[in-house]
């Protein structure tokens, strides 16, 4: 069925000391990577590169400046200040975009009686978080707060979050007739906001040690940490599964054959995510459950997702199986459950089995999924009545949201994305079935190449969220409704609008609540009688010494560690150490006894958290590539005859590939290059689904390693050469013998310059030395332990790259 899953050796061997257990502790260094394509042109051949005099020290040079690069708690900072820079102002003005429509409810005077209902538009924009202050008791005056007075004071080591909004309030009269009031509601502090110490809101951020002395701070301080409550918090690093990634489970219910669920995210780290679960039931249904409030534990069959979107069910089970005419048996077999599958619907939605026209099967799911329906004889009788809920099920231009939006949004958001989005559903069937069939294996639950890991700034963006939805946003709604249920609609002004928003927001519960937020830990939250459940991990500094300091700042907990039973299998198997874990999890620490064993990990010496990269310039790239043909373009049956890998960009299917090990290589040698692909990027080829995988999402932990080049192109050329003379007789000049040689362009010289501070890793990673890895593409590369075990197969061409075509 993937006619075309391909061999490959990516990688091959590089540095560290001795054992990889003493390498986590620091007494070695990490391996590195040999290239399947060629890197930039070296002036030095490899076979000429002298580094034989390479020592074990030497090596922890080059941990020494992963460790200088941006120091052992660079992802805390890096990714609370992507929130404070720009993530909380995205937050306000893309996903509290505030639309209600409520029915005039007054009734005292004529105008009343001709009001019909009130449209409420409220847009935010200008969020900035400040820099910590506090009032001076003598005279009142606000002045710099810094860490060391929040710790002797209480006082909450926060900024003030202010922002604008603008309010427009419609009010929509029987007569078709409409009036508004609008009113712009300046800039103005809202709350407050927490403060990481060392951040780019943080007084000390950037400080040199001499000023940090003047100050009164320590100068060795690594940051990273929260003040609140007289003492030190720290957010831990937060285990979460892959976003925009498949997650297959087999029988998690007696009635379940096979599940699959989706977390969909589209763009940046601080966007709203959307969940789809489908499942393979042992009655022979597939259904789809999407995770809404709309949708609220309605499970879909899956025909009717695609019947909605226009598709016939011989095109939905093309797009399931891809090739109708394939005689393959598990095709065979896949049209066998599809053919019972279309025949299925539980009680709710049988009655739309037999229904194929779109507009009644639109009307008669969303009488089925409107939970604010109450009379639907009242709605049945109103064309405008069934027009706006036909809209509000689906989505249109002139009314974004519906399915168009709710469901897999990382394919896209609008109309015209609906059929990329049923080929991706299709795939996603498609893939369940073959688990079910036994031809792809269940996810790896455990596996890193599945994981991400949260810090502190999606953790705090999860909990903003909640918190200004329920303080603020909440709050703000039912006092303009108050004022419209209470004064007449000739009494409503600009100032009045701006009062009413005004004191809705006076209170100071959302710096409480965040605040509460971080000391609290996985536990509920409760402000002012209002319980959220807390999504922020974190967890007391405990300063004994320096290393304990960093241990804290550099733990990873798993997602569900408070309730994991240790009695279950899969509380056995989570508890274990993954192969996945090498170069990125320490395997020798964990909790001595307790819940805590296996639950509570450390990050790798060199390993690091990336940040959200810009995928919009790779996925352009991409679609611009000759040698990749957009989805739009290609055809299932198609992508199965040719033989096509499919291309995915942060799990968004853009397209399609004759030759999958080809892209990855010269896309790899671009990366080493410089030339047009992210450093961070993650290139991942799946030689078992035959699919390339692109990501710059946030949570990929990272670790640098050596790059081993060789001479293979070289090498090959004179095989080639020397078996054509041989062919000929031996006729003219014999070729030259070239040796293979397959080496690591870190040198002596380098590790000098690491020592006098003259060298830093991002130079060697722009000359090609080195080059990040994440878990996904640590799994196409073969890593040598240590640099001696390189040396000893220096000259074994059976671990060599294969080069990419055309790239020497």
């Amino acid at each position: 069925m993937y006619g075309g899953a391909r061999k490959r050796v990516e990688a091959g061997a590089a540095e560290a000391g001795a054992a990889e257990a003493a390498a986590e502790a620091g007494a070695a260094a990490e391996a590195g990577a040999v290239s399947e394509a060629a890197e930039p042109q070296f002036a030095t051949p490899i076979a000429d590169v002298d580094n034989a005099a390479l020592t074990q020290r030497d090596m922890l040079a080059l941990v020494s400046a992963a460790v200088d690069e941006g120091g052992l708690v660079a992802h805390n900072i890096s990714g609370y200040n992507a929130l404070v820079d720009g993530g909380l102002n995205g937050i306000m003005t893309q996903y509290f975009d505030i639309d209600r429509m409520y029915a005039n409810v007054r009734n005292q005077t004529e105008a009343d009686r001709r009001c019909k209902s009130h449209h409420v538009r409220i847009q935010f924009f200008d969020l900035r978080v400040g820099r910590p202050t506090c009032t001076t008791y003598l005279t009142g005056k606000f002045t710099d707060l810094y860490p060391r007075h929040a710790r002797v004071t209480g006082i909450p080591y926060s900024g003030a979050i202010t922002m604008g909004a603008t309010v427009t309030v419609r009010a929509i009269f029987a007569d078709g007739h409409a009036e508004e009031r609008a009113a712009e509601i300046p800039p103005f502090q809202v709350g407050g906001f927490p403060v990481m110490v060392g951040s780019s809101r943080c007084h000390t951020g950037n400080c040199a040690r001499a000023a940090l002395k003047e100050l009164g701070e320590d100068p060795a301080d690594p940051g990273g940490y929260f003040i609140a409550k007289r003492g030190e918090y720290v957010v831990d690093l937060l285990e979460n599964i892959r976003y925009n990634s498949f997650h297959f489970h087999l029988r998690m219910k007696p009635n379940e054959h096979v599940r699959a669920e989706f977390l969909s995210q589209p763009g940046g780290a601080f966007e709203n995510s959307s969940q789809v679960r489908l499942r393979y039931m042992t009655n022979g249904q597939i259904t789809i459950e999407i995770n809404s409030t709309k949708f609220e534990k309605a499970k879909l069959p899956f025909w009717l997702v695609f019947r909605l979107f226009g598709l016939s069910d011989r095109a939905a089970a093309a797009a399931v199986v891809f090739d109708l005419a394939d005689g393959g048996p598990v095709t065979a077999r896949m049209l066998d459950i599809l053919e019972r599958a279309f025949q299925l619907a539980d009680a709710t939605f049988a009655p739309l089995l037999p229904v194929l026209h779109v507009d009644q099967l639109v009307q008669m799911t969303a009488e089925r999924v409107a939970t604010f329906l109450t009379n639907p004889g009242a709605y049945q009788n109103s064309e405008s009545a069934i027009a706006y809920l036909n809209e509000d099920l689906l989505g249109s231009p002139s009314r974004p949201g519906g399915l168009d939006k709710i469901l897999l949004p990382h394919m896209g958001q609008t109309g015209e994305s609906r059929i990329r989005k049923l080929r991706f559903l299709g795939l996603a069937i498609h893939k369940l079935l073959l688990v079910h069939l036994g031809a792809l294996p269940p996810t790896d639950r455990d596996s890193y190449r599945n994981k991400r890991v949260h810090g502190a700034g999606v953790s705090l963006a999860k909990a903003f969220k909640t918190q200004v939805n329920n303080i603020l946003v909440l709050k703000v709604l039912q006092g303009i409704k108050r004022e419209l249920k209470n004064n007449p609609w000739e009494s409503i002004t600009e100032g009045s609008i701006v009062d009413t928003f005004r004191n809705a927001t006076a209170s100071g519960d959302l710096n409480r609540a965040m605040e509460q937020a971080i000391t609290a830990g996985k536990k509920t939250v409760i402000v002012r009688h209002r319980a959220s459940t807390n999504r922020v991990s974190s967890q007391a500094l405990e300063r004994k010494n320096m290393l304990n300091t960093i241990s804290a700042l550099r733990t990873v907990v798993t997602q569900n560690a408070g309730n994991a039973s240790k009695q279950t299998e899969r509380a056995d198997m989570m508890r274990r150490v993954h192969p996945t874990y090498l170069g990125f999890i320490c395997v020798a620490q964990s909790a001595d006894t307790g819940e805590n064993v296996g639950m509570r990990k450390q990050l790798g010496i060199t390993a690091s958290v990336c940040s959200a990269g810009d995928a919009l310039p790779l996925k352009q790239r991409l679609l611009a590539d000759p040698d990749v043909t957009p989805l739009d373009a290609v055809d299932s049956a198609d992508m199965v005859r040719r033989g096509l890998a499919r291309v995915f960009v942060n799990g968004e299917w853009v397209g399609c590939a004759a030759s999958a090990h080809a892209l990855v290589a010269r896309y790899r040698a671009a990366r080493r290059a410089g030339r047009g692909v992210d450093p961070l990027a993650t290139i991942y080829h799946d030689p078992v689904t035959d699919e390339v995988e692109f990501w710059l999402d946030v949570g990929r932990l990272r670790r640098p390693l050596l790059v081993v080049d060789n001479n293979a192109a070289e090498y090959d050329a004179a095989l080639r050469a020397r078996h054509a003379w041989r062919r000929a007789g031996g006729a003219g000049p014999e070729p030259p013998r070239v040796e293979f040689a397959q080496n690591v362009r870190f040198t002596p010289a380098h590790a000098a310059g690491i020592a006098a501070g003259r060298v830093a890793l991002a130079d060697l990673v722009r000359e090609g030395v080195v080059e990040y890895v994440t878990p996904e593409e640590q799994e196409n590369c073969l890593i040598a332990p240590s640099v001696v075990e390189l040396r000893a197969r220096r000259a074994d061409v059976t671990t060599r790259g294969r080069p990419a075509a055309g790239t020497r």
